[in-house]
């Protein structure tokens, strides 16, 4: 014990401090980067507020550039879901042939074009309320659905469903006017 002390004693005197295999560093290089001038030296500062801005925008964007690529989805979902014969399982109709396969699927398309135009002009005059109007216009149309399979309703009420424009394709030919009137409506709305 003795003689591992007095070694410790002769290594701390002989041992030069800071000549570690890895030497401590107090101090780093100065980055001046952008610091010769009060505007660079403000670029500087503002560097992380701007990316963050410039990442945002960015992203808006994107979120933008998808309504368009969700429109395309939308009509091949239709055409996808009437070319596989969607909802005619269990039936009995017989054979259905490929274009009115075609037209059964572009059927159900307007409505959810329409209800994604409505919520973008709400967004743009009534942010706050975006799903109270296109939730609401959507169960009232389900409802007007329900009521004009039950009872005999007012053709003017019945039209104000977007559901009810869909005809049963291709059982009913479809109703060329009315999808051009909601699709044109889907494409003023934004």
């Amino acid at each position: 014990m003795v003689a591992a002390i007095l070694a410790t004693v002769r290594l701390a005197g002989t041992r030069d401090v800071g000549a570690a295999t890895l030497a401590d560093r107090d101090t780093t290089k100065p980055h001046l980067t952008l610091v010769g001038s009060p505007t660079m030296l403000a670029a500087r500062l503002m560097r992380p507020v701007a990316l963050g801005w410039l990442f945002a925008i960015l992203a808006f964007a994107v979120l933008i550039g998808t309504v368009p690529t969700l429109l395309l989805l939308l009509v091949l979902a239709g055409v996808i879901a009437g070319i596989g014969g969607v909802g005619r399982r269990g039936q009995p109709a017989p054979r259905a042939s490929f274009g009115s396969l075609l037209t059964a699927g572009l059927n159900v398309v307007p409505p959810s074009p329409f209800l994604l135009g409505l919520g973008t002009l709400v967004f743009g005059a009534w942010s706050r309320r975006i799903s109270t109007v296109v939730y609401g216009n959507l169960t009232w149309s389900v409802l007007l659905e329900f009521i004009g399979a039950v009872t005999p309703a007012n053709r003017w009420l019945l039209d104000t469903s977007v559901c009810f424009h869909m005809v049963l394709a291709p059982a009913t030919s479809l109703d060329w006017i009315s999808a051009a009137i909601i699709s044109g409506l889907a494409a003023e709305d934004p």
